[in-house]
């Protein structure tokens, strides 16, 4: 008799969940965000690095909309993210209440960022590939110009950033004796629903045009595309996400500068959608924002105090460690696996399902 599962209605071909194993694993991934705080109270560092991978993690899923469906490279992730940082800052030291809300305050971030964004997709429409990214780079150092200018002191903070008040949700202040609790809970939530919003926008005809654009623009155009409105739309959500993810970093961290943001944090975010895959809008930003935030971490915590054990000189070796780290698993990943770590335990999986056939 015929055995597996089979579908025998176009809405479960579709639908966001197609296996029940895939309900199994939300659900036992639900169980466990829910409950890790529990397994990690003596030490407030893992809950803080939880949340830093939330962060990250939907940051990167906006850039993976953006490059890896909609195939348009930026190299100014990081500017959308201090776009919602200080959009964040200055609300919540001159505004007041509606500054210190969350719920209030990040919206109109994201707000700011997504209009940004507009603009700075208008040059998609006549460049492309090397050329965008180059434009997006441009942006990326006019931002950190901006915030960084003695000129803008008094508003942006100059080099010294601006320091964010102590935020409130739904009008009740965050306790400081349960900040980290709350901010992990506020923020996986949060990324949690920004994931099943992207992941069914990627399904949707916005998702379907991106894909054609990415494929082959010319002929996405000939099919009856708006190259202009899906390209200015990836941007937007791009900006939106980062400029949320940005915001939500400003409060946790309790002040922004401009080193927060430079360059090498685009960088980081390019090589989060390379190794985990281009296009795994979901999983691909997941894996591949816990592997490029937690080997730093690493580097740092297990790494460095053998080595000054060794010698005191390589207190200082972190950064350049960590940068040829990325380069090396970067180019590791183009060349034997160009679709990411979710493509390649797929393909492992395949394996130990059809062992120890060959076919």
């Amino acid at each position: 008799m015929p055995a597996g599962v089979f579908k025998t209605r176009y809405e479960d071909e579709i639908s966001f969940m197609k296996y029940p194993i895939h309900k199994i694993c939300l659900a036992i991934l639900i169980l466990f965000l829910i409950t890790y705080p529990l397994f990690v109270s003596n030490n407030p560092y893992y809950v803080g690095f939880a949340v830093k991978i939330a962060v990250f993690f939907m940051a990167a899923i906006g850039l993976n909309m953006l490059t890896g469906l909609a195939g348009q490279i930026s190299l100014g992730h990081a500017a959308f993210l201090a776009i919602g940082a200080y959009t964040v800052a200055y609300l919540s030291n001159n505004i007041g209440i509606i500054g210190s809300e969350m719920v209030i305050a990040l919206p109109i971030a994201g707000l700011i960022a997504l209009i940004t964004g507009l603009i700075i997709g208008i040059p998609s429409l006549r460049v492309k590939r090397l050329y965008l990214a180059l434009t997006t780079l441009v942006f990326q150092c006019a931002v950190l110009y901006v915030i960084s200018n003695p000129k803008w002191e008094r508003v942006l903070g100059g080099g010294w950033g601006l320091s964010v008040s102590e935020p409130a949700i739904f009008g009740i202040k965050v306790p400081s004796e349960f900040r980290d609790l709350v901010f992990y809970y506020f923020t996986v939530t949060l990324a949690f629903a920004l994931a099943i919003l992207a992941s069914n926008i990627s399904r949707s005809m916005i998702g379907r045009a991106w894909k054609a654009i990415r494929d082959r623009d010319i002929a996405a155009e000939v099919l009856g595309i708006n190259l202009f409105k899906y390209k200015l739309l990836a941007f937007m959500v791009s900006a939106f996400y980062a400029a949320i993810a940005g915001g939500i970093w400003a409060y946790y961290q309790g002040h922004v500068s401009p080193e927060d943001f430079d360059l090498l944090l685009s960088i980081d975010f390019v090589a989060i959608i390379l190794i985990g895959g281009l296009g795994r809008i979901v999983w691909g930003s997941l894996l591949g924002t816990f592997i490029v935030v937690s080997v730093p971490e690493i580097i740092s915590i297990w790494v460095l105090p053998i080595l000054q054990e060794i010698n005191p000189v390589y207190a200082g070796i972190l950064p350049p460690v960590k940068e040829v780290i990325f380069g090396i698993l970067i180019a590791a990943f183009l060349l034997y696996e160009s679709k990411g770590l979710v493509e390649l335990l797929r393909k492992i999986k395949e394996y130990f399902r059809l062992w120890p056939f060959q076919y």
